[in-house]
């Protein structure tokens, strides 16, 4: 089974594989890497912190969103890193790291309306 840190793994190996050493592409793969500014790093933080959630409960062999404990917050918590999507988030692509978080929200099994 996929692990969503494998998911995040594979986001990155697919949009790093242009040529151009200057494309957005390039930019937004170094920028969830080694994030510099507050923004970048705030993101990228989130979203790995969402993809160990989903994988510790997946280890525990519960599905995120029905643990009842902690599914809503969760919830939650997608939410949230897709809004902060509309702040400063410097050189990252926002479009490919919203396709990410729902790619682990769906992972999760969640149901989240694109």
């Amino acid at each position: 089974m996929t692990t969503a840190n494998e998911i995040i793994a594979r986001h990155l190996e697919q949009i790093g594989r242009t040529s151009e050493p200057r494309s957005w592409e390039r930019e937004h793969c170094y920028a969830f890497v080694t994030p510099r500014a507050d923004g970048e790093k705030a993101i990228v933080s989130l979203i790995r912190s969402l993809a160990h959630m989903c994988d510790a409960s997946a280890q525990l062999g519960i599905n995120i969103a029905d643990d009842d404990y902690f599914g809503d917050s969760f919830e939650a918590l997608i939410s949230v890193a897709r809004g902060y999507l509309n702040f400063d988030c410097g050189r990252l692509d926002c479009g490919s790291l919203d396709r990410l978080i729902l790619q682990i929200a769906t992972l999760g099994g969640y149901n989240v309306d694109e």
